[in-house]
């Protein structure tokens, strides 16, 4: 290989790569400072309070929403996972329950997640029906959610 290839192929790598690992390296760092701060603990009570038992069936809604702001369900878990393992504490219920619904729900809130709507609207051939697609997610989405937030009321019970 010659070495001017290599050098180009490296700087296209780092350049490619650049913009998503400063916005993940964000939302990580926005994260551990609200963790420390003792940010993510007054928002978990504060839900704690407000839901109470209810909390269980808003979970998967939670990472849904995260997973929509973000664009991935990873981002999702990094934002709010925390925050959704706290206010499990405080009401005494499985965190491996309340994580599980805030991933599966971030999972599906990924789906409409508006950079991937385009993507898959330009992919498709539908460039500017976004919102009709947007609107059609929305359906399938929302009731896909609801089932393992039901499931996740169900489980959070059982445990």
């Amino acid at each position: 290989m010659h070495y001017g290839a290599a050098g180009r192929i490296l700087a296209g790598t780092v350049q490619s790569v650049l913009a998503s690992t400063v916005s993940i390296f964000s939302m990580v760092t926005m994260a551990v400072i609200m963790e420390h701060a003792g940010m993510t603990d007054v928002l978990a009570r504060g839900l704690a309070e407000g839901m109470g038992a209810l909390f269980p069936f808003f979970a998967p809604w939670i990472g849904a929403l995260g997973a929509f702001m973000t664009g991935s369900t990873t981002n999702s878990n990094v934002v709010f996972g925390a925050l959704q393992l706290r206010t499990a504490q405080l009401l005494g219920y499985s965190a491996a329950v309340i994580l599980a619904g805030q991933t599966a729900g971030a999972s599906l809130g990924s789906a409409m997640a508006p950079a991937k709507v385009v993507v898959g609207a330009s992919t498709a051939g539908m460039a500017g029906k976004e919102g009709d697609v947007l609107r059609k997610l929305l359906v399938y989405t929302g009731l896909l959610v609801l089932l393992v937030s039901v499931l996740t009321a169900v489980f959070s019970r059982l445990d």
